[in-house]
């Protein structure tokens, strides 16, 4: 089972404000997205950390 996948994630129009996500920019993303299978393979590290304080 993947540790973590973008393939599903969903980016909602709205929520809470001030979480560091902007709510509605997703639309075309949104399109993409797969429903899980548990033999998803997970992201490569290199997609899941991109700011330079991230160990690698």
């Amino acid at each position: 089972m993947p540790a973590f996948t973008y393939k599903t994630m969903l980016t909602p129009l709205t929520w809470s404000e001030n979480n560091g996500i902007t709510y509605g920019s997703g639309a075309d993303v949104n399109r993409m997205a797969e429903f899980f299978d548990s033999q998803m393979p997970a992201d490569p590290p290199a997609l899941l950390c991109q700011r330079e304080d991230c160990e690698r």
